[in-house]
């Protein structure tokens, strides 16, 4: 009975998440499989997304070692007038995060091409007048930041970090999901592995 309704949420996630694909015009082809690169000896990885739906912004990231390990996670609903924003929000909190803690290299993972372009470009222009502030502030502290850098993956690859998000912005992240993550998480952190 347990394992039935467990694959009935991972089954659930899938379906919504193709859904709204086909809406975007995207296919989810796989998912196994998803992990992406693992950073270089003495490095960690930052994957980070954020969430738009029905009016509602959420992020999410992760945050892993060099050898794949799970160090940190975290997400939260946040204010924001579309996808792009959010996105540049989750940015904006892993640098508030990663500032605190001393890390010698950090990559950070986007699957937003804008935000991954005003990074690379050190410019604003492309962003809507309501996220240009925030991107500018992104910029600023990456600059400043001089052991963390930005790199684009496929949304494939970011599945953790997306996962996360939604959560989160539908409310259904149960406390303690970093120590204990949920069945249909726990899969799709044992898939992000670096194989």
């Amino acid at each position: 009975m347990k394992k039935r309704c467990l694959t009935h949420v991972w089954d659930e996630f899938w379906r919504v998440r193709e859904l709204e694909a086909e809406k975007e015009g995207e296919g989810v082809k796989e998912r196994q499989n998803v992990g992406g690169m693992a950073p270089e000896e003495g490095c960690v990885k930052v994957n980070c997304d954020g969430s738009f739906k029905d009016g509602i912004a959420a992020i999410g990231m992760i945050c892993r070692d060099c050898e794949g390990n799970f160090l940190w996670g975290f997400g939260e609903k946040v204010q924001a007038d579309g996808a792009v924003i959010a996105e540049i929000l989750a940015l904006r909190k892993v640098l508030i995060l990663i500032s605190d803690m001393s890390y010698d290299k950090v990559v950070i993972e986007t699957d937003c091409t804008e935000v991954f372009w005003c990074w690379s470009k050190a410019s604003a222009d492309g962003i809507d007048w309501r996220g240009r502030w925030e991107i500018q502030e992104v910029i600023e502290v990456l600059k400043s930041l001089r052991y963390a850098s930005v790199t684009l993956i496929s949304r494939k690859s970011n599945l953790t970090a997306d996962f996360i998000a939604v959560s989160c912005g539908r409310g259904v992240s149960p406390i303690g999901w970093v120590n204990s993550p949920s069945p249909p998480l726990a899969s799709i952190l044992a898939d992000d592995l670096f194989l």
